[in-house]
């Protein structure tokens, strides 16, 4: 009869844990970091407009870089002009 000796034994969910932790703890300052980054710099609106035009049967928004020019994309093709803070 054959006898085996010595043999390792199975990995465990803890000593994935052990292997991986340096791992884990980046992961989670990366995204702790991430989550300020998006808390601290909220996105402009005031001021921007948006010009809607028909693409392909589907509704695009493009943002314009001034009123004026929004104005002309609806005198052009557009089908309307709408500022930012009315898209909230």
């Amino acid at each position: 009869m054959l006898t085996v000796r010595n043999l390792r034994r199975a990995p465990t969910f803890g000593d994935w844990l052990r292997a991986n932790s340096s791992l884990l703890i980046a992961l989670a300052l990366w995204a702790l970091a991430v989550l300020w980054l998006a808390s601290v710099t909220p996105p402009e609106v005031d001021g921007q407009w948006y010009s809607l035009s028909s693409v392909e049967g589907q509704l695009a928004a493009i943002r314009m870089s001034s009123q004026d020019a929004c104005q002309a994309s609806v005198a052009g093709d557009a089908l309307a002009c709408i500022p930012a803070h009315e898209w909230r």
